[in-house]
């Protein structure tokens, strides 16, 4: 007699398999569906879902060098400008503090007590909030969302039925006399299983009490997931519309700002005082810290001249 943990665990395990093996083949995934992905964002970590090796030990910035990768945009620092303070080195997580009504990585914090004013700070500024009604290309990121869940959901039915088909073809014999080899099954379980699949899902694959296990194979086999990479392109839309809209009214206060080359945050660089008074619409739903300066995690560089 099988118990229905067994059940539920054997119909999503090899899905989640699957899914793991196309994420490691999509070098440009999006990191805010995990960060965000989840999409729950994590308010007492540090950037490290967001972007990995972000904060360190603050240091100073350094004379200009040579950068092994290439770097975004370049900051210019003029004679009489206040030399930009970065993270840098090996880098942790960081719990995240209120500061002056911002989230603030501590590093940040601990930057802004070892440095007078008349220092720049690189911060980098993540967006961590979906707005579900943006729409792109004539849907919603809802909506979006739910096409990603219910294609992840199927591929994991396929995958269960390749073990209950040759059961649950025998129809509710399987719990009334069981099956000529023996195997019985409990009526609530035998419901609860036909539920989790759904009768039109079983339709296509159980015909006339005949499983039709090459169909399954098949299915899998060129099974696309399609609406996952949709659900990205979308996301990526409206970050980047977040990203814009941010740095435009971050410039307009005198401050320069970028957009990171990865496109997934900002990179800003005021003085502590700029910081504080720095306004603009959803600022709490932004978590700031230090941009890391040659990353041993081979990230892109800011370089200053």
């Amino acid at each position: 007699m099988k118990n229905y943990k067994e059940m539920a665990d054997s119909v999503f395990q090899r899905s989640n398999e699957i899914i793991a093996e196309n994420k490691r083949k999509r070098k440009n995934l999006i990191g805010i569906i995990s960060a965000i992905s989840c999409v729950c964002l994590v308010a007492l970590i540090g950037f490290g879902g967001v972007k990995s090796g972000l904060f360190g030990n603050v240091v100073p910035s350094e004379k200009p060098g040579q950068s092994t990768v290439t770097p975004p945009p370049t900051i210019q620092q003029g004679p009489n400008d206040y030399p930009i303070v970065f993270g840098e080195g090996n880098t942790v997580d960081s719990a995240i503090i209120d500061w002056n009504g911002k989230k603030i990585d501590i590093s940040l914090q601990t930057a802004f007590l070892s440095y007078d004013e008349k220092h720049r700070f690189a911060i980098t500024a993540s967006y961590n909030y979906i707005d579900s009604q943006f729409v792109f290309n004539g849907k919603t990121l809802g909506e979006y969302e739910s096409d990603m869940l219910e294609e992840k959901n199927t591929l994991g039915k396929l995958w269960g039925l390749l073990k209950d088909g040759d059961y649950l073809r025998y129809g509710e014999s399987l719990y009334q006399t069981g099956t000529p080899d023996g195997e019985k099954w409990d009526k609530d379980f035998y419901d609860k299983t036909v539920a989790s699949y759904g009768k039109e899902f079983l339709a296509r694959y159980i015909v006339n009490g005949e499983f039709l296990r090459d169909k399954v194979n098949s299915d899998i086999e060129n099974y696309q997931m399609n609406a996952e990479a949709e659900y990205e392109e979308a996301l990526q839309a409206y970050t980047t519309e977040m990203l814009k809209t941010a740095k435009h009214k971050i410039v307009g206060q005198n401050v320069a700002c970028e957009i990171s080359s990865n496109g997934n945050y900002l990179i800003l660089y005021p003085t502590e005082e700029q910081f504080a008074s720095l306004s603009f619409e959803n600022s709490t739903e932004w978590f700031f810290g230090l941009e890391v300066k040659n990353s041993d995690a081979g990230q892109d560089l800011i370089v200053t001249e």
